[in-house]
């Protein structure tokens, strides 16, 4: 396939971390899947990893585990907001109902 000079090519990122081939259950958030098996790409590889990484991934990990252990569940309390961009998906809401 030849792509003509000038042309605009976007990538799908709002793909990553969401293949069925790759992932179990991709569309699904679930806090009791081991690291192993989530493979995160959200921090980038090699020297595209982002420097403020393992601060990020430490209070992540504390503030994820302090939901679990205090929480029997985490359901949908509404829908969430997402913000999709040519760089960017994310949530802007994510409600929660914790029990």
């Amino acid at each position: 396939m030849r792509v003509p000079a000038g042309s605009c090519i976007k990538y799908p990122i709002d793909a990553a971390n969401r293949d069925s081939a790759v992932f179990d259950s991709p569309q699904e958030f679930d806090y009791n899947r081991p690291p192993d098996a989530s493979r995160n790409l959200t921090f980038g590889l090699g020297t595209h990893a982002r420097a403020g990484q393992l601060p990020a991934r430490a209070e992540t990990n504390l503030i994820l585990g302090l939901v679990v252990e205090r929480s029997s569940s985490v359901e949908l309390a509404d829908d969430p907001l997402e913000v999709r961009t040519n760089r960017l998906v994310a949530f802007d809401e994510l409600p929660v109902r914790l029990s």
